[in-house]
């Protein structure tokens, strides 16, 4: 078994929270397989990674500026998320939240 093969495997093997013997994987192996179909996926953003990570990490510091703004103004900082929910019908909707920004900084005892 081959190395792709093995991971294709285990990724079913995850999503549908199966235990089997190594008999019983040789067989079900093949039959996982069958059932996936492999497309060519062209990435959205050619950006290096180096540059999306220094990005990310300035966005970062950019909102740790803000944290720092508002302890210093005695408040939290707070910024809106989306995420999903449950209405009263059961139904799945889009529900906007506030989500406290953790700061990256702490206060010692002398100052």
């Amino acid at each position: 078994m081959d190395f792709v093969s093995e991971v294709l495997f285990w990724t079913v093997c995850l999503k549908e929270d199966i235990s089997l013997t190594w008999e019983q994987r040789e067989y079900e192996n093949m039959s996982h397989l069958s059932k996936l179909t492999v497309k060519v996926v062209t990435r959205t953003s050619e950006q290096n990674p180096v540059q999306q990570r220094r990005q990310k990490l300035v966005a970062g510091i950019e909102e740790q500026l803000l944290v720092a703004q508002a302890d210093v103004r005695g408040e939290s900082h707070e910024t809106q998320r989306t995420t999903w929910a449950k209405n009263d019908l059961g139904e799945k909707v889009l529900v906007e939240r506030m989500r406290k920004i953790r700061a990256w900084f702490f206060e010692q005892d002398v100052g």
